[in-house]
């Protein structure tokens, strides 16, 4: 079952790793106002986000090892809709004694910048369940709204 993805803003291509920054879609959905002038309103982001990335995860889905490409600016944040999940965030190093998890919680916003956005990978395990201090924890349909600042220059 493949994963659905809609952008607002720019267009990431995932094939080609590069962020066509003059190819803009247009504005982010109305609807997402809100959300973005809380983010300015609570310092989350200096500029309102030029770019969002809505992503749905069925129980089962999950998303590779990764950083966000330096195109997308300083912060990157992500407010988890519908069912929790597992993150697990690993050192680039391949020193994966250091990794650990975290739970994204519905109505959550987890937000990366400084190390955990530039030295830190992030991934999502394709699982149908998490376990969480011992107790398994059963996921549902997830709803994921990434927000993105675009710089004046493009993802090489």
């Amino acid at each position: 079952m493949p994963r659905y993805m809609q952008q607002y803003g720019y267009r990431y291509d995932y094939t080609a790793r590069k962020l066509d920054a003059g190819a803009k879609l247009g504005e982010l959905p109305n609807w997402a106002t809100s959300i973005t002038a809380r983010l300015l309103q609570k310092n989350i982001f200096t500029a309102a986000p030029e770019q969002m990335l809505v992503n749905e995860y069925q129980p089962g889905q999950g998303i590779a090892p990764h950083t966000d490409r330096d195109c997308f600016g300083a912060v990157v944040a992500s407010l988890s809709l519908g069912g929790d999940c597992m993150m697990r965030m690993m050192p680039h190093r391949r020193n994966l004694q250091h990794a650990f998890d975290i739970v994204l919680q519905r109505r959550s916003l987890l937000v990366l910048h400084g190390e955990s956005r530039d030295l830190w990978r992030h991934s999502i395990a394709a699982r149908s369940s998490d376990s969480q201090n011992g107790c398994r924890i059963r996921r549902q349909r997830r709803v994921s709204l990434t927000f993105r600042n675009v710089p004046a220059f493009a993802c090489d």
